[in-house]
């Protein structure tokens, strides 16, 4: 029997463990002759006409080797950014194309090459899902890792198709191009293109060496090079590296050079990226496993490096983690020596750490985490190959470093340790600990009714426990805000059909729940997982029909939860006008307790402000005395400076808006803020310039006395019961005013306030020329005012010449010089400091903890938190189940959930608190955030927003299934 290529490709994966004698696999699959084509073309019957070679030639010319690009071309667009992702799809259809093209009848490439065009549509298909394909491998599989641990602690192999690093290639192409399952081919997408990276160039170089000597195969190929082969001969080789240099050696010091650079924000060396991979695709076909196995790290670090640059932060510790996980699993299978890309990354992540952990942070702290657990395990291989207890731990910590990445939770053992699960776990360590049984001959012990015991108790669990109100939730509720905490609180798949419940609680829509409960989506896919690993270590226990039947409903499960899923998105996406899609909704949800919550928060600070500050004050308590305000006291009134000095005068005068801004700034501030108090007072009143005149000539005793007004006003600052003048002006009325009637003498004149003496008696006598009176000859006169200040003034001050504003113009007032309060600005300094904490202190106080019973806020703000947190929780929840692949791949999307900088709750409440932001930035913060997030996820394509993705384990688990159906009961699943 003769073995097609992609055949022999298949067996030989299958009897390798992990991806890295992937592509020696393929090499020594590819670099068979194609047998069947040869053996097809000897059967043809020998009697049929030819068409002659001149007629052929008239019609088309005949297809030669030189009409197809060489493997040169194809890694010269592969090196290319512009042009890398489109190649790589064509190379993945070309994959797909061999695995039928073993049975191509001479005269029937049409219909081959109708089936290549169809299988690359499907895969842009699939691409429109994306707004930016990520590249990313299996690595991030947390149930893969759990039953990893569970099986190497009893020393049992990990089959590659239950790997973390598997399952292999052909697995997932067989999966990518089952157009049943769209969400299931588009989460394998960017797994396959990882893949196809470093095999393309020897798949291509041998399907050029085989259409060599088959004409079919090369009528096949040269009908589709116009449109899928020809435009990698547009991509410009870079220059090639020292031919005499080592390779390898050479690209890990490129690649060390290229993300040196992105520690000093230098721009990203496109060039030297494209050399790089140039260099490592264009290798001798015949390299070592070992050589091929570092290629791909090198490629694959040089991509996450790539991604450092693009600020893709995800990408980048996803590419690392495969690394690192391949490395120590090369160790652990006892293959070679150390790979020197592991003392690169020793040297390398500190100084990647050291730069980027803020970043990191913004978009998720875990990360910061996953990078140190890479960097463990980097430093523990250069030291020397570990132990292998030591290999368990260090795999150990790739494993917690997954599930922060990829559960968002502590370690592995936060969930996978609950005690709710004990049952599952009880069942699995008892069925992994029977497999493990070995007779003192070596032997395995399983039997076949252990076996048949073990499966049948994955597939029921699946169906029961999986289903349990404890590890899936209960949609029934009840959804009280202390529920919802509580409920929320917990991993989302631990929750699934209690978010269902939430939804359809809040959410009007004419959709159904599920007519059952689903299973937590994480324990369906451990015990898928588990399940084809028993398949294959029992192989012959395993081909019956019970074992298929198992197979069958293991597999229904997980479709039918994917299924429920999808169907639950896209009812909701359709209810209302749009995409209405429930993440949309749960953002609406959010935006309502928001808005409530910023309310609050604006009543908590107008009520300190009231508690603390003058009305009308306009003071930032967070800023500082050199602030502009323009507060002004209102009803403010001008007294006497010295009740001594006012001559008589005890009104009080209308003190202008205009007056009180005559103050500086950090008078006004400290006057609202409660430091002290900014007073405008008269001082000095009297007359001057003054003159008198008889009032008769002939009467030398009494005069009228003329004089002008004279005042000064003083802006002064009291605190503490200090007084500070700061500004103030004298004035001198521009008219003389008769304000006296009283003796004529100079002690009168030169009273410039002669107020006492009103109502003096004034003594005179008669002129006696006249000779004999008949009454006395003497005179009494009083002396009396005739214009008081007082009168002067309210005659003139709001009214008539209106003297008030002279004071604010400048015009007819002198000024007087004051020093003013030198420290004044220091004082007030301390003064706005000391408020806003208190301010800060009170209102984050009421945000993050009950109110106290006689707190004077009207709002509960910490429920309105509690209200947040819930909502966001709930956002978080539904992408966790319905959008899975989005925290994986969006760096935006991590960021708003996880990141410092996220959409508002307590723990980010808390976090401003720490960092000393102001309460009042908090609004334009959330809603900065919100609408940042609402804007990206509007972004995604429609076919997402509408029917969701699947998450990484569910995906590889009914990959796994599906593959194990086909290996042992039909190329056909069910």
């Amino acid at each position: 029997m003769t073995i097609a290529p992609v055949q022999l490709w298949r067996i030989l994966a299958r009897t390798r463990h992990g991806v890295r004698a992937t592509a020696f696999c393929v090499l020594l699959a590819l670099a068979s002759p194609w047998p069947v084509f040869a053996q097809e073309q000897a059967e043809s019957p020998a009697d049929e006409p030819a068409e002659s070679d001149a007629t052929a030639a008239e019609i088309v010319p005949p297809a030669t080797l030189d009409d197809l690009p060489r493997g040169r071309h194809l890694a010269a667009a592969l090196s290319d950014p512009d042009s890398r992702m489109d190649t790589l799809f064509t190379m993945v259809a070309v994959a797909q194309m061999l695995d039928s093209a073993s049975t191509l009848m001479p005269g029937l490439e049409g219909d081959a090459m109708v089936r290549f065009r169809d299988d690359r549509a499907w895969l842009d298909h699939l691409a429109s899902r994306y707004l930016e394909i990520p590249m990313r491998s299996t690595v991030l599989d947390p149930a893969s890792w759990l039953v990893k641990q569970k099986l190497e602690a009893q020393d049992l192999e990990v089959h590659s198709l239950v790997s973390p690093l598997g399952p292999e290639i052909d697995v997932l192409l067989d999966q990518l191009f089952d157009r049943s399952e769209e969400q299931l081919a588009a989460t394998l997408l960017p797994e396959v293109l990882v893949r196809m990276e470093l095999l393309a160039v020897p798949l291509w170089r041998n399907v050029r060496q085989s259409a060599e000597s088959n004409e079919t195969l090369l009528a096949l190929v040269a009908g589709l090079n116009t449109d899928w082969f020809d435009p990698w001969t547009a991509a410009e080789p870079p220059a090639p590296l020292d031919e005499d240099a080592d390779v390898l050696e050479m690209a890990r010091a490129m690649l060390f050079a290229i993300a040196d650079t992105t520690t000093v924000a230098a721009a990203p060396d496109v060039l030297s990226l494209k050399r790089l991979r140039f260099a490592l695709l264009t290798a001798e076909e015949d390299s070592p496993a070992e050589w091929q196995s570092e290629a791909s790290h090198v490629l694959r670090l040089a991509a996450g490096v790539e991604s450092l640059h693009k600020r893709h932060y995800l990408s980048f510790v996803e590419s690392l983690l495969w690394v690192v996980a391949d490395l120590l699993d090369g160790i652990s299978s006892g293959q070679g020596e150390v790979s020197p890309v592991a003392p690169m990354l020793a040297d390398l992540l500190p100084r990647i750490s050291s730069f980027y952990a803020r970043e990191f942070s913004e978009v998720d702290p875990r990360i910061n985490a996953a990078l140190a657990s890479a960097y463990d395990v980097a430093q523990n291989l250069r030291s020397g190959n570990p132990g292998s207890l030591r290999v368990r731990e260090l795999a150990g910590e790739l494993a917690d470093a997954v599930a922060q990445v990829v559960l968002q939770v502590p370690d592995m053992d936060y969930y996978f340790g609950q005690p709710v699960r004990s049952r599952v776990a009880n069942e699995i360590n008892i069925c992994i600990s029977i497999a493990a049984g070995h007779n003192t001959s070596g032997e395995q012990t399983l039997t076949r009714e252990q076996f048949d015991r073990c499966m049948q108790a994955m597939a029921d669990l699946a169906d029961g426990d999986a289903r349990s109100a404890e590890l899936s939730g209960d949609a029934d509720g009840p959804f009280g805000p202390e529920h919802l905490a509580r409920e929320l609180a917990l991993p989302p798949w631990q929750r699934v059909n209690y978010v269902l419940g939430y939804m359809h609680d809040s959410f009007p829509a004419m959709c159904q729940l599920p007519p059952e409960p689903l299973p937590n989506p994480l324990e369906w896919a451990t015990l898928a997982t588990l399940m084809a690993w028993f398949a294959e270590r029992a192989p012959v226990y395993f081909q019956t029909p019970e074992s298929e039947a198992l197979v069958v409903r293991m597999r229904q499960r997980g479709l039918d939860l994917i299924h429920a899923l999808s169907m639950q998105a896209d009812c909701f996406s359709g209810a209302g006008g749009g995409i209405t899609d429930p993440v949309s909704r749960g953002l609406q949800e959010y935006d309502n307790v928001l808005l409530g919550l910023v309310n609050g928060i604006r009543e908590a600070e107008l009520a300190f402000r009231t508690e603390h500050l003058a009305s009308a004050s306009d003071v930032v308590l967070g800023g500082d005395a050199n602030q502009r305000t323009s507060y002004r006291t209102e009803g403010a009134m001008i007294s006497a400076c010295d009740p001594q000095n006012t001559c008589g005068m005890s009104d009080g005068l209308e003190a202008t808006r205009a007056m009180i801004g005559l103050f500086p700034d950090a008078y006004l501030i400290a006057d609202q803020s409660g430091l002290g108090e900014v007073q405008i007072c008269y001082d000095n009143v009297e007359w001057v310039n003054r003159r008198s005149e008889p009032v008769r000539a002939d009467d030398p005793f009494v005069a009228n006395y003329f004089g002008y007004l004279s005042f000064e006003l003083k802006g002064r600052y009291v605190e503490n019961d200090e007084v500070t003048d700061v500004f103030g002006s004298r004035f001198i009325s521009p008219e003389e005013y008769h304000y006296l009637f009283a003796a004529l003498n100079d002690e009168v004149l030169e009273d410039a306030c002669p107020m006492e003496r009103v109502g003096n008696r004034i003594h005179a006598t008669l002129d006696d020329s006249g000779g004999f009176r008949m009454v006395p000859n003497r005179l009494t006169y009083l002396t009396a005012a005739r214009n008081r200040p007082s009168t002067v003034l309210a005659a003139n001050w709001s009214q008539g010449a209106e003297w008030r504003d002279w004071f604010v113009t400048g015009i007819g007032v002198s000024p007087l010089e004051f020093e003013g309060d030198p420290t004044i600005r220091d004082r007030v300094n301390q003064h706005l400091q000391s408020l806003y904490q208190s301010q800060q202190a009170m209102v984050y106080s009421a945000l993050l903890r009950p109110n106290p019973v006689d707190s004077a806020l009207t709002t509960d703000l910490h429920s309105l938190t509690r209200d947040v947190t819930n909502q966001k929780a709930f956002v978080r929840a539904i992408i966790s189940l319905f959008y899975p692949s989005q925290p994986l791949d969006s760096d935006t999307s991590r960021a708003a959930l996880e990141g410092q900088n996220g959409l508002l709750d307590e723990s980010v409440l808390a976090r401003l608190r720490d960092g000393n932001v102001a309460v009042s930035t908090i609004s334009e913060r959330a809603t900065v955030r919100l609408e940042s997030f609402r804007t990206d996820w509007g972004r995604l394509p429609d076919p997402v927003r509408r029917s969701g993705s699947v998450s990484n384990s569910v995906a590889h688990a009914l990959t796994r299934l599906n593959a194990v159906y086909r290996d042992f009961f039909g190329l056909q699943t069910p």
